[in-house]
């Protein structure tokens, strides 16, 4: 990626965060969670990373049938910011400045760096597309995916 100039390495950069924004939908995460037990928004943005770093096969795949990340080989490793992170180290090295940086935000907005706060409020994010799910729900969303993974059910108590 270093030999590419800094407009071909931010067109880079634009176009996947355009695909890695239309991963984020809940119905990912639920899966993001069957497969890895955890829930944070950070794990889930490296999550969505690792799904557009798998390809275009993988990527289609996921939005049309999230439960199909499941059955990848090696899915339990998707976590990955490293390509990004290339991606903008190459950047930075190749003269890219970041007020030359235009960034696509969650909603789709292209807006220039600066515009966008250093630590934005949660309430700033608008929540992920779909439906939002609970945790003990989703044995009975994804039954195959949680046989698979989880080895725990929910009492009606718990």
């Amino acid at each position: 990626m270093k030999e590419l100039k800094t407009k071909e390495i931010a067109g880079f950069y634009k176009i996947w965060f355009e695909k890695w924004e239309r991963l984020y939908r809940w119905d990912l995460w639920a899966v993001m969670y069957i497969i890895d037990g955890c829930s944070s928004d950070d794990l889930f943005m490296d999550f969505r990373h690792g799904i557009v770093a798998r390809g275009k096969n993988v990527y289609e795949n996921a939005l049309k049938d999230p439960k199909s990340i499941g059955y990848i080989k090696g899915c339990e490793y998707l976590c990955d910011e490293d390509i990004v992170n290339a991606a903008g180290e190459a950047y930075f090295e190749s003269g890219g400045k970041m007020e030359d940086r235009f960034i696509t935000d969650e909603v789709g907005e292209n807006r220039e760096y600066e515009e966008i706060e250093d630590d934005p409020d949660e309430e700033d994010f608008p929540d992920p597309a779909g439906e939002k799910w609970n945790v003990k729900d989703l044995p009975e969303l994804y039954p195959k995916l949680w046989k698979k993974f989880r080895t725990h059910t929910f009492s009606s108590n718990s």
